[in-house]
């Protein structure tokens, strides 16, 4: 495996459109019109449409889908290369991956959210967070005060890509 060899966790084209999915879908888009994407490969589960790629590698793997997908069979399918994960979750059982947060609001003001969605977010999250190589924000106002970067620079350093054109860093 050569340095540049990263995979991204396809998940958020199984996902309504939402903010998230959104940056998830232009991140994928630019980051496909790089020389440096060849060495990219977007794992996704198998029933996933196939997206339109230019540079990037697809690979369609795992019977499951949604949640369990992520968790069960995206760290095995990702194998030994490092995982991008652009929305908020991750494999909570891999260490070389990178998290995008999305919104860390939850630990910014816990009281406006249920008490079952606090416990169950708040525990995957910090285990997600902390098992990770890096972890980037979107939302650098509500970070968590034990973030390791918050900048798009350390997030495609650390894939060793280069910086997305209009990208803050």
């Amino acid at each position: 495996m050569s340095a540049r060899e990263f995979a991204i966790n396809g998940r958020f084209l199984t996902q309504d459109v939402t903010g998230v999915q959104r940056y998830a879908r232009n991140v994928l888009g630019a980051m496909d019109k790089f020389t440096e994407a060849d060495g990219a490969t977007l794992i996704v589960p198998t029933k996933t449409a196939e997206p339109s790629l230019q540079r990037m590698k697809l690979e369609k793997g795992g019977q499951l889908s949604g949640h369990a997908w992520e968790q069960i069979e995206l760290p095995w399918l990702s194998n030994n290369r490092r995982l991008l994960n652009l929305c908020n979750t991750a494999p909570a059982v891999k260490a070389d991956q990178i998290v995008c947060i999305h919104d860390a609001n939850i630990f910014a003001a816990p009281q406006s959210y249920s008490r079952s969605f606090r416990s169950s977010r708040c525990s995957f999250s910090r285990i997600t967070w902390r098992s990770a190589a890096a972890a980037t924000s979107i939302n650098r106002g509500t970070w968590p005060s034990r973030s390791r970067s918050n900048s798009s620079r350390a997030l495609l350093s650390s894939l060793r890509c280069p910086k997305l054109p209009h990208s803050r860093g």
